[in-house]
């Protein structure tokens, strides 16, 4: 087979050895640089697993480390135990994107994408959980409905990171579902329930609104209307993958499976 010429190259030259030379050792050299990269990267994270650094208990919440990819939960046992105390997190991660993305995607970096329909900023948003943000000026925290402001928009400041995001431990039954075009893509419509005890179920929807909608709804006969009401008060929004009305449609029918769900869950 002939060799392709070169489009950078004009037609009556030819590069010379030495210059030929000088391109293969830069590309060796980067080649190498990203192994090394992708070697430290591999090696913090089980390193950080092994220690019970990633995934760590404060008090009432499960705290994420920033380094933690969307991946590394579900492969270390000692971080799969601590998901227990979550399990409505532990249901959600298993949809978040494919296996390509997983291994370099971070729970943190999920959150600070803040993607409408995105799983990891609802279960946050529908378990009031917080958001730990770090700069040269110091450490604050935010709680969940104030750090996701908009559509891909924060409250995070142009020199803050987030290093940690805080959790709830759950007391009360969960349940998880949602609607995508494929398994690992971005949800068209994902719900979330939480029954705690209290005077109803907390639902929580992603893929309707700017942000996470997070109600409190009855968990018996005044639902269907209850999930109705939240349907025409989002109404959902219109772009490649979806319709408006399909989008509220898709509410009305896997919302209150998702709430009775939750209600059997926590019996």
């Amino acid at each position: 087979m002939g060799t392709t010429w070169p489009t950078w190259l004009p037609r009556n030259s030819y590069p010379s050895r030495p210059l030929v030379a000088h391109l293969a050792a830069w590309w060796a050299a980067v080649r190498q640089d990203d192994r090394r990269r992708g070697e430290l990267v591999r090696a913090e994270q089980q390193q950080g697993a092994a220690a019970g650094q990633v995934v760590g208990v404060e008090k009432h919440f499960v705290a994420l480390a920033e380094r933690l990819t969307e991946r590394l939960p579900r492969q270390s046992e000692i971080d799969q135990k601590r998901l227990q105390l979550n399990p409505l997190l532990a249901a959600a991660l298993p949809f978040v994107g494919h296996f390509q993305t997983r291994n370099k995607g971070t729970v943190c970096g999920s959150i600070a994408h803040a993607d409408p329909a995105s799983e990891i900023p609802l279960a946050l948003a529908l378990l009031d959980g917080e958001v730990v943000l770090r700069s040269r000026r110091g450490t604050r925290v935010l709680a969940a409905g104030d750090f996701q402001q908009g559509m891909l928009t924060t409250a995070r400041e142009p020199d803050e990171l987030i290093t940690a995001v805080r959790f709830p431990i759950v007391q009360g039954g969960v349940a998880f579902r949602e609607v995508a075009r494929r398994h690992g893509d971005f949800a068209i419509v994902a719900v979330a329930a939480l029954a705690d005890g209290g005077n109803g179920i907390r639902l929580g929807v992603a893929g309707m609104a700017e942000r996470p909608a997070v109600r409190r709804v009855p968990s018996e006969d005044a639902l269907q209307d209850a999930i109705e009401r939240l349907a025409w008060e989002l109404e959902g929004y219109e772009d490649i993958h979806a319709s408006a009305r399909m989008r509220r449609d898709l509410l009305r029918r896997i919302g209150p499976v998702v709430a009775q769900e939750a209600v059997r869950c926590a019996a």
